[in-house]
């Protein structure tokens, strides 16, 4: 007589530090080993492996394989990290493997391949949710979205049967120096193939059975929904007919269409139609048959906010009744297999609720990011804040200054940083500085050890930065400096110097030439009050009477004592004249 036999392996910690843990495979093993092993799914005679050594492996799997009857139906499931080696070769890494030592720590994949041929068992099923981490040569980064060849790792031989489902065929790790980078998701491949089993979803066509393909074609659709960076695979290698999985354990439960004239009634614009329509929906809700019974159920949840309070009366009325029955219902009855599909129902509803809100919230993020890169872009070209970014810049503990750039200045170990810093406690991209034309700001990228300004620990928000603050990133100390300029002192034109009274000079065609405006002082240092280059009329006067009394008896004196003719001495009075009334005041002006 036949069997049906399951191997699952689940492997989430490594002793090689250069391998990540995973989070999902011990649960995601667990799991599906009492998915396959359940009575009204697989019937599986299931063995697990947990985090087992290369030596657990390679024995346990020998043994799965070994006296087997031609039509036994084989299922092994691995999941942990799929290592490639430096020839291209595809090992499944064990709890104590060094990825040093690939061939004797680790279980190649043509070993298993072997010992699937070698098995008389012409029904074999060998599933791989693997992180294929691709291990290149030593200090190589992996390419990440590469295939791994399991096609062709895994191809049967003549007059084999065989089926490889792969949560994947392309790396999804890259190695970074000697270690695997990045952290493992939830296994979404093994969630739904599990999903599928449980709930039945699986069973494409209702027949009460799940094949291979229908399990395959279900999980890609959920996957493909749900992520964009993974893509589930098959190859079916000389598969004879549709290799039947598991049993549809809700067979008979599916929702099945309305009569078209109930549905045309549910959709009447008369209060009265609908009303006849919730009474109907009432009665098949309570009736035999069991996929009425679930569209019917869905149906009246839509009335209970229809617009005539008679029919949500009706609805809502409805739905607490077989709530209650549903509640009360002994297990094992039809009232329980309905409240049991009417809940998974609900589950999987809020499930893709929860799917749509995430990619929507993704698709958002995504958007904003993109405006927030256009609006650092127009930065870099607007004319203000590169003005704005020539003024600062940051000062080394040696004394070393570093010019800012209009725009992000992103500051860390990275090599594509613009201020690289090399301390061991500073992240790859640790801080950016902001510059734009009224401000200058700093936020912390969610590094490891955190940015401080001043002493005190900034989170990601942006904080402005003022000349004279003190950057700390790990043990790198940075200063914040504006460049210092002299405050531009107002100087007096004489070419364009007024006199007293006057409204200014005037060029050619009268009009008035005003003197240019003064250069801006720096921002930081406000420049001096302006002087007045007007002289008032009273401080002019009042020098020119000085001048007059000081010397105007010195001339008299001279004059009319000299020996001279009356007629000089009436050109010395008019030269007097000349001077107190012309060359005084101006003299007076000038001086004053």
């Amino acid at each position: 007589m036949s069997g049906k036999l399951a191997l699952i392996i689940g492997n989430s910690h490594y002793q090689d530090p250069n391998l990540a843990k995973l989070a999902a495979p011990a649960e995601d093993a667990t799991d599906l080993a009492e998915t396959l092993h359940a009575d009204q799914i697989g019937g599986f005679d299931v063995t697990t492996l947990i985090d087992a050594s290369a030596a657990d492996l390679h024995k346990t799997i020998a043994k799965f394989f070994a006296n087997r009857k031609y039509d036994d139906l084989l299922v092994l499931y691995f999941s942990g990290h799929g290592v490639l080696d430096d020839q291209g070769q595809l090992f499944f890494a064990a709890s104590d493997t060094d990825r040093d030592l690939l061939s004797g720590t680790a279980v190649p994949a043509s070993f298993v391949k072997g010992e699937m041929d070698r098995c008389r068992s012409k029904r074999q099923v060998l599933i791989l949710d693997c992180c294929h981490s691709g291990a290149f040569a030593r200090g190589a980064k992996g390419d990440v979205g590469a295939t791994v060849g399991t096609a062709t790792a895994f191809n049967a031989g003549e007059g084999y049967a065989r089926a490889v489902l792969t949560a994947t065929d392309a790396t999804q790790y890259a190695w970074e120096g000697d270690q695997v980078i990045g952290e493992a998701d939830n296994s979404l491949f093994t969630h739904f193939l599990i999903q599928g089993l449980q709930t039945g979803d699986a069973d494409a066509d209702g027949d009460g059975h799940i094949t291979l393909q229908e399990l395959y074609d279900y999980v890609e659709a959920q996957v493909r929904l749900s992520t964009s960076r993974q893509k589930p695979l098959m190859w079916a290698l000389k598969e004879q007919g549709q290799l039947i999985i598991a049993q549809n354990p809700r067979a008979g439960l599916r929702p099945v269409d309305l009569p078209i004239e109930l549905r045309t009634a549910i959709e009447n614009p008369l209060p009265a139609a609908r009303e006849a329509a919730a009474r109907q929906l009432d009665g098949l809700l309570n009736g035999p048959d069991l996929g009425l019974a679930m569209t019917a159920f869905d149906a009246l949840k839509g009335l209970t906010s229809d617009d005539s309070r008679s029919v949500r009366t009706i609805a809502t009325t409805a739905l607490t009744v077989i709530a209650e029955r549903l509640q009360a219902a002994t297990a094992g009855s039809d009232a329980a297999r309905l409240a049991e599909a009417l809940a998974q129902r609900e589950k999987l509803a809020a499930q893709r609720a929860e799917a749509e809100r995430l990619a929507q919230q993704k698709a958002e993020a995504e958007r904003a990011a993109e405006a927030a890169r256009a609006a650092r872009d127009r930065l870099k070209t607007d004319p203000a804040t590169q003005a704005n970014a020539a003024r600062f810049h940051l000062v080394t503990a040696a004394g070393q200054k570093i010019a800012l750039k209009a725009g992000d200045n992103l500051l860390g170990r990275a090599d594509d940083v613009e201020i690289p810093i090399t301390n061991t406690l500073a992240s790859r991209r640790h801080a950016v500085i902001c510059v734009e034309a009224q401000r200058v700001t700093i936020q912390d990228l969610d590094s490891a050890n955190g940015t401080f300004v001043n002493g005190q620990k900034i989170g990601v928000s942006a904080v402005a930065l003022k000349p004279g603050d003190t950057l700390t990133l790990g043990d790198t100390v940075l200063k914040f400096r504006a460049a210092q300029t002299e405050p531009v002192r107002p100087t007096v034109d004489r070419a364009l110097q007024q006199r007293p009274g006057t409204t200014g000079r005037s060029g050619a065609g009268g009009q008035s030439v005003a003197a240019q405006p003064m250069a801006a002082a720096d921002p930081i240092e406000p420049a001096a009050p302006a002087v007045s280059t007007s002289t008032p009329w009273y401080r002019s006067f009042i020098g020119m009477l000085i001048l007059m009394f000081v010397f105007a008896p010195a001339w008299a004196v001279l004059i009319w004592t000299s020996q001279q003719t009356s007629t000089v001495k009436w050109l010395a009075v008019g030269w007097v004249v000349v001077w107190f009334t012309v060359i005084l005041p101006e003299l007076s002006f000038l001086l004053l």
